[in-house]
């Protein structure tokens, strides 16, 4: 929250600007690591993973996940399925495509 939240009660600093741009560059490197570095959607991909964690993050901390599911739970899943959705590019087709040529 400290680095990212907009209009949090804390300053912004140049160190929690230094920090947040590190975490941005950790997370693009762990992403180009999974998919490789030719991939066109390299900083689009590591914003696809950065939004499940923040809304994981968001839904354990407000207290918003379903009662008889654990965080554990949750971040398991992620952690079992987000490599593979990556590789594949993430596209998935959905109903109304199913018919589509295009």
């Amino acid at each position: 929250g400290l680095m990212f939240r907009m209009g949090h009660a804390a300053k912004p600093t140049a160190h929690l600007d230094q920090a947040a741009r590190a975490a941005w560059e950790q997370l693009v490197q762990a992403v180009q690591a999974t998919i490789g570095s030719s991939r066109a959607d390299l900083q689009a991909s590591a914003a696809f993973v950065w939004s499940v964690v923040h809304g994981m993050s968001s839904l354990a901390i407000d207290k918003r996940l379903p009662p008889d599911i654990t965080l554990d739970q949750v971040v398991d899943a992620a952690i079992d399925t987000l490599p593979q959705q990556l590789r594949s590019g993430g596209r998935v087709r959905h109903k109304a495509e199913e018919g589509s040529t295009t």
